[in-house]
């Protein structure tokens, strides 16, 4: 008979720098992390635009959690949600553009070549720095 192990592993997550001995801690153990806990990518890009948004177009209520975990202030993060592809890749285009946020975190549901290009061609001319996610490759479907 299988038993399935009940402690839960705590991952620093996405936004956080990685730890310089590679274990995982219990949940239970889990602390504040300090900003300067930060992944460099976040790092860089909160410090080149300090008091600018953090926007996030999709995604669910853990990447928010996360963020805001990371050190993020939950005043700085403008999260976006659609249920339709282009309207949400329309967002991610207008957030890049706008040149506002200091970074622009994008959960689409897939990633087209054009949408990639736009995304790259409006980083450059705002210069915000932006993370693009495919939802059908982050979610693992049961067959």
């Amino acid at each position: 008979m299988k038993t399935q192990q009940n402690t839960k592993l705590h991952h620093p997550g996405l936004w956080k720098a990685a730890p310089t001995d590679i274990k995982f801690e219990p949940e239970a153990h889990t602390e504040p992390t300090e900003p300067d806990a930060l992944s460099p990518a976040v790092q860089n890009a909160l410090q080149k635009k300090p008091s600018e948004w953090v926007t996030v177009i999709g995604g669910d209520k853990n990447v928010i959690a996360e963020l805001i975990e990371s050190g993020v202030a939950e005043h700085q993060i403008r999260w976006l949600r659609s249920h339709s592809a282009e309207r949400c890749e329309w967002a991610l285009e207008q957030a890049l553009l706008a040149g506002n946020s200091s970074m622009v975190i994008a959960y689409l549901d897939s990633l087209s070549s054009r949408t990639w290009q736009r995304a790259k061609m409006a980083s450059k001319l705002s210069h915000t720095q932006y993370f693009l996610f495919d939802k059908n490759t982050l979610t693992s479907h049961l067959h």
